[in-house]
């Protein structure tokens, strides 16, 4: 039996508990045993053994950095007690604090398996020169989730592409309450039955593209409402609610700005008829697939690693990214035809069968010493 530690420093704070459960759960069931070092504890979860290292709560710069160097202190000492050769390490960004925490993993010998979630960060300032060492020197093998992002890290890993590999993000079907019916959700969230609701989901960040949302929202029909759920992240609320405010649109949109818990996303996705993800730079989308397995038909823009998954007009409709014209003109067409609707969401869960986990896990066993 291989030991197997997935080191997770965003966790719970960016949604990432759903991706760790999961993929632990699968790993282990090709008779690993799996461990999570990250923020978050799934209770009566036997298949894997959860360690709270790093801390949920840290606000200030000076907090999140004294939670990863103590973190990561306690993780090298727990993987190499318990003999955890093999270590799955999420990165989402490169900077300084990254570059240690590697390095320092690297010094003790363990299989580093990377996944790379963003080639080059949605959010925070690229740090290339701390990049391109990790990279080259500190890990066994480096997984992004499409061609799209292995096409990407080529260009920079050129000496290097044979220790890329592509597996995809698996989906949330065995996760989510998909049985709940609209007008149930409806009621227990207040909204109104005779309202067709639009969902805007995750953190909020420049690159979400909201913004181009609301243009479009000034073109939708008025028994629409937009509901936005999510906590900002490196961006101020106050320009959206001022578009808002400014375009009268405040009848139109709902705003339910703070982390979204299981219950009620469940209740937020069954509520709505279309999910909407006007991104104007993406790696992967985790909305999008959970969407997807909840059977929410989605709109997206048209970026490359949106078409990965999306085939318009079959499993899910696209639209000119940064177009809130063509945008809101698919909004309408969608909203306005039940058997578009019906296709699509039937669709959305056959394509969200082809993204198990079972399979992904095959993946990562054989990376596995």
């Amino acid at each position: 039996m291989n030991k197997v530690g997935i080191v997770d420093i965003v966790g719970i704070k960016g949604g990432m508990d759903y991706y760790d459960r999961l993929l632990g759960k699968a790993i282990g069931n090709y008779g690993n045993k799996t461990y999570i070092f990250s923020n978050f504890d799934i209770p009566n979860d036997n298949n894997i053994k959860y360690l709270i290292y790093f801390d949920k709560n840290a606000k200030s710069k000076t907090q999140k950095t004294n939670s990863l160097v103590s973190g990561i202190k306690k993780t090298i000492s727990y993987l190499k007690k318990n003999e955890i050769k093999s270590v799955i390490f999420h990165i989402f960004s490169f900077n300084i604090v990254i570059f240690l925490l590697l390095k320092k993993l690297k010094t003790h010998n363990f299989n580093i398996i990377v996944i790379l979630h963003d080639v080059n960060s949605l959010g925070e300032k690229n740090f290339t020169f701390f990049r391109k060492i990790i990279l080259n020197k500190f890990v066994s093998r480096i997984i992004v989730h499409n061609s799209f992002s292995k096409h990407e890290l080529s260009k920079i890993l050129k000496t290097k592409k044979d220790i890329i590999d592509i597996i995809p993000h698996g989906n949330y079907l065995g996760l989510i309450n998909n049985k709940i019916k609209r007008v149930d959700a409806i009621k227990k969230l207040g909204l109104n039955k005779d309202i067709k609701y639009i969902l805007f989901f995750g953190q909020i960040k420049k690159t979400k593209g909201l913004d181009i949302l609301l243009e479009a929202l000034q073109y939708i029909k008025d028994n629409v409402q937009l509901i936005i759920a999510g906590k900002p992240w490196q961006t101020n609320f106050d320009i959206y609610d001022s578009f808002i405010e400014r375009n009268n649109l405040n009848k139109k949109v709902i705003k339910k700005i703070y982390y979204i818990d299981n219950d009620e996303r469940d209740l937020l996705f069954s509520a709505s008829y279309i999910c909407v993800i006007p991104y104007i730079k993406i790696y992967q989308s985790g909305v999008m697939l959970m969407s997807m397995s909840y059977g929410l038909p989605v709109i997206a823009s048209d970026l490359t690693p949106n078409k990965e998954i999306i085939k318009d007009n079959k499993n899910g409709l696209l639209f000119k990214s940064k177009d809130s014209k063509n945008l809101s003109d698919k909004i309408n067409i969608l909203l306005s035809d039940n058997n578009l609707r019906k296709r699509i969401s039937k669709e959305s869960i056959n394509t969200m069968k082809n993204y198990s986990w079972e399979q992904i896990a095959e993946k990562y066993n054989k990376l596995i010493t």
